[in-house]
């Protein structure tokens, strides 16, 4: 998730004012006027990304329509906005208050910056890798109850633990605004480490040692916190613990089927070798 800070929206992070609320929806919504601007590597980019699932063995389909939705989303929010009334932020302050809606805890999920692409681009290319595994190996229903149960998870958690952090620590999470559906994606992640890679090393983020999978989110958290400070800690932090959930609570078994559960990774060596040649270990995974 990526936060809408002072970075971006001028967002006041020591108090919780409404007035200063009402100014980052309005520059927020600004922002996302007219015709969204796509930076052209982006277009280079996404053109490739189009090659790779036109070639997949097997073309997943929530997985791609969680994609289209998040790409029609990224260029006009107003859809999601007639739920809500204004572009929707996952905002735990507003929120709690009244300001803004509780469906913008999920909505906010579809919404990505308007950077000209790329926070939109890595997620969906993260999805696409995570997806094409785990919805492979578990079957599309399944896995979309599982992607519906991580968002829900993950993005409620969100509310509490940014309250912990701002009163225990000082930081200004609770104030702010967070939009991306990177909390699910750190929960994927998550989940399909555990599944598909347990204790193997795996090498990513172009660390010189290798890190057992199982371990990898916490790495990649604390890795993204650092090259890119403007990402959400806490929405990332959500995602981990909603995968962790889902493993170790037995969330997952109240909703998986035995066949589900029994069925193994089933990746083709063609799409391995893809995945591995375009995005190595988790380049991209959890933006």
């Amino acid at each position: 998730a990526l936060p809408i800070s002072a970075h971006y929206y001028n967002v006041l992070l020591a108090d919780f004012i409404p007035s200063t609320l009402r100014s980052t929806d309005m520059a927020f919504d600004r922002s996302r006027r007219g015709r969204q601007q796509v930076d052209p590597r982006i277009i280079a980019m996404g053109l490739q990304l189009l090659g790779q699932i036109s070639q997949l063995e097997y073309k997943p389909p929530v997985t791609l329509a969680l994609i289209a939705v998040n790409v029609a989303t990224w260029f006009s929010t107003a859809p999601l906005a007639v739920l809500g009334g204004k572009a929707p932020m996952m905002c735990p302050a507003a929120i709690v208050s009244g300001f803004r809606p509780w469906s913008h805890l999920v909505l906010a999920a579809f919404v990505h910056a308007p950077d000209g692409g790329y926070h939109l681009f890595y997620n969906m290319s993260s999805l696409l890798w995570k997806g094409v595994s785990l919805e492979l190996e578990m079957g599309s229903e399944q896995f979309a109850i599982m992607v519906t149960m991580l968002l829900l998870l993950s993005h409620a958690l969100f509310i509490p633990v940014s309250f912990l952090a701002t009163s225990l620590f000082g930081a200004g999470t609770y104030y702010s605004c967070a939009v991306g559906f990177s909390a699910v994606l750190f929960a994927l992640k998550v989940i399909m480490n555990h599944s598909q890679l347990g204790h193997q090393a795996v090498n990513f983020w172009g660390i010189p040692f290798p890190v057992q999978a199982r371990y990898a989110a916490w790495v990649e958290l604390l890795v993204i916190s650092v090259i890119a400070p403007d990402a959400s800690f806490v929405g990332h932090l959500c995602g981990i613990l909603a995968g962790i959930a889902w493993l170790k609570l037995g969330i997952g078994q109240c909703f998986q089927g035995k066949a589900s559960q029994e069925r193994g990774p089933r990746l083709s060596a063609s799409w391995q070798r893809r995945r591995a040649r375009t995005w190595g270990s988790g380049t991209v995974g959890g933006w």
